[in-house]
């Protein structure tokens, strides 16, 4: 067992498309626990992430260790990214009405995923007329 006070820890992540591992690691939207503490934490909702990792994609998170007194090592972990649902549909019912006076519903279809089972979460930002354009479908 190494000494936590004398080790030394560097994360890394490596795969399709990245080619600058160390940056994408210290920017805090991407992983807000940076590529040297005793844990990983990457936030797959950033806008960071979403434009460096590929839905469908591996990739391979690194630890390497090191110590002046009990050398070092390294574990790694391969990670992949699922692929979003896709072929269904998400519709209102009714698909008008009045504000605080219709109740509305949400109905969702024929979704394929790797991933099961899926949850649906519907939403819309407060004085936006409803279009498929301003929902928040997740």
């Amino acid at each position: 067992s190494t000494d936590a006070a004398d080790a030394t820890l560097a994360w890394s992540i490596s795969g399709s498309g990245l080619t600058t591992s160390a940056a994408l690691l210290a920017a805090k939207a991407f992983s807000p626990t940076g590529p040297s503490g005793t844990s990983l934490v990457i936030d797959l909702s950033s806008a960071l992430s979403k434009a460096s990792l590929t839905p469908g994609s591996s990739y391979t998170i690194t630890l390497r260790v090191s110590s002046p007194t009990s050398g070092s090592g390294a574990t790694a972990t391969e990670l992949t990214l699922a692929l979003p649902p896709s072929g269904g549909l998400c519709a209102p019912s009714p698909s008008t009405g009045e504000a605080y006076t219709t109740e509305f519903t949400q109905a969702c279809a024929s979704w394929a995923s790797e991933e099961l089972p899926l949850e649906y979460s519907f939403g819309i930002e407060a004085g936006a007329v409803f279009t498929a354009a301003t929902a928040a479908w997740t």
